[in-house]
């Protein structure tokens, strides 16, 4: 009788295992998941000098994602919607006031071909 209960609790153990891992595979299909396409903006904020900014504020507009500029001046936007678009509107300010060597002037730019590797953005001191 204990043999017997043994091997029902086995079957039960190995059926439910089973289920659970079938059921949370379900969705993946043979080689996982679904892939997903992003779109990556890389791009860099410079003075007229060609000196780098930090601390630039980018927004995309249709999806108000944004991002800082490193020291370096650089950015990037990784984003799912944009993978789509051709073109995307980005907002460009200073936030920090003066923090960056300057206060400099807010712009809008309206990007084309957004396809691009990098886009260099020029920014101007306020006077």
């Amino acid at each position: 009788m204990a043999k017997h209960i043994k091997k029902v609790h086995r079957y039960l153990l190995w059926l439910f295992a089973t289920v659970i891992a079938g059921g949370s595979l379900a969705g993946c299909g043979i080689y996982g998941p679904p892939p997903r396409s992003y779109y990556t903006m890389n791009g860099k904020v410079l003075q007229k000098s060609g000196e780098p900014i930090q601390n630039i504020s980018i927004t995309i507009a249709e999806t108000n994602d944004q991002v800082f500029t490193s020291k370096d001046g650089s950015f990037e936007i990784v984003n799912e919607e944009l993978f789509h678009k051709d073109n995307i509107t980005i907002k460009v300010e200073d936030v920090d006031g003066n923090k960056n060597d300057g206060e400099f002037i807010s712009k809008t730019i309206e990007v084309d071909n957004i396809k691009d590797t990098e886009i260099k953005i020029e920014m101007e001191l306020k006077k």
